[in-house]
């Protein structure tokens, strides 16, 4: 009798039990795998730096509503904060583009300072966000390095002021770390990166002199004239050190995230190079690699102009941010005109940021 009971309970439980696991390989055979692609765009991102997204406030922390790109990645702080001006026109063919960077011997001394003439100027870009409108302002006589401060420069003040060695413990970063307090060999006369807002500004003080205010940066890099870019109005990706260098003509941001999870973006020796490497780059004035190579930290709070729209930016008017200028060999806005104002936390360091000095002129 209990034979014949347990016989009638165990074929509907069977049952049960084959229709469940049944469901179960229906609905893994029916769940989407996880996107490789948004694996590939992290270890890319890790091969650039945060050039392409870091993490950590200090060196582009995702900060924000967790947003996505079209990668399926969270939006870092670049492209959450950064402005997105048009791609222009390229004048050069991709092949054209992708030349070694050579280094060239230096025309004038690491530390040679130009002096930039006083007077009324174009400040501002109407077609840029957060550089609006464009104004008429005054700028005192004042000098300005000719290149970015070096590795080299930079480790001289480390050792003449006991100031702490570019560091930062992170995968990304491993490449541009300092060993014993020195930079690694072979790259003294690229630019100075790892170091923030307040690193700059010690190093420029400990000289004598200061970081440029935004104003006399834009003077230095736009002229009389006030060009789009140093060389002048029409865009050439060949004159500067810009990811456009590997990634040859981007029409829009969806077609650089697409670039950097590719195999030859996560592969590509994307880095500063060594000052004055391209000669084009250069501002009416002479002074060298003021669009591509590495952002510049200035002097001033991240602010509106005059007349400009608070609501273009969340960070306008925040104490902790500040602004760099011109571009840098990674960020995915490469053609950035020179009005560009791209804000970063104070405290923030990559190995995409140096910065130059200046000086009033005695």
């Amino acid at each position: 009798m209990l034979m014949k009971r347990l016989r009638a309970w165990i074929a509907p439980i069977a049952i049960v039990v084959g229709l469940v696991g049944l469901g179960l390989v229906v609905r893994a055979l029916w769940s989407e795998p996880a996107a490789p692609e948004a694996q590939d765009v992290a270890e890319a991102h890790a091969q650039l730096g945060s050039a392409a997204g870091a993490s950590g406030p200090e060196h582009g922390e995702r900060e924000g509503p967790e947003e996505a790109t079209a990668a399926g990645e969270p939006l870092t702080w670049d492209e959450e904060h950064h402005p997105k001006a048009p791609y222009p026109s390229e004048v050069a063919s991709a092949a054209a583009l992708r030349t070694p960077i050579a280094e060239r011997p230096l025309e004038h001394p690491e530390d040679d300072l130009v002096t930039i003439p006083g007077g009324e100027l174009w400040m501002g870009d109407d077609s840029v966000p957060c550089a609006r409108p464009r104004l008429r302002v005054s700028v005192r006589s004042f000098r300005i390095g000719r290149y970015e401060v070096t590795q080299a420069r930079y480790q001289r003040f480390v050792e003449g002021s006991s100031y702490r060695a570019p560091d930062l413990d992170e995968d990304w970063a491993r490449d541009y770390r300092w060993q014993d307090r020195r930079p690694r060999a072979g790259t003294e006369r690229e630019p100075i990166v790892l170091v923030d807002f307040h690193d700059a500004a010690a190093f420029c003080a400990w000289l004598g002199q200061r970081l440029p205010t935004e104003a006399e940066w834009e003077a230095a890099a736009r002229g009389v004239d006030a060009r789009r870019w140093p060389w002048g109005d029409v865009w050439d990706g060949r004159k500067s050190n810009t990811v456009e260098r590997l990634s040859g003509p981007l029409k829009t941001h969806p077609d650089y995230v697409r670039w950097l999870a590719s195999a030859s973006a996560s592969e590509a020796n994307v880095r500063p190079a060594p000052i004055g490497s391209f000669p084009e780059d250069r501002s009416p004035y002479g002074v060298m690699d003021l669009h591509g190579n590495v952002a510049e930290w200035v002097n001033g709070a991240f602010e509106p102009y005059a007349g400009g729209n608070r609501s273009e930016s969340p960070l306008f008017g925040r104490a902790d941010v500040r602004v760099t200028r011109g571009t840098n060999f990674g960020h995915f806005n490469y053609a950035s005109p020179a009005a560009t104002r791209f804000p970063y936390p104070a405290n923030h360091r990559d190995s995409t940021v140096g910065f130059r000095c200046a000086a009033d002129l005695r």
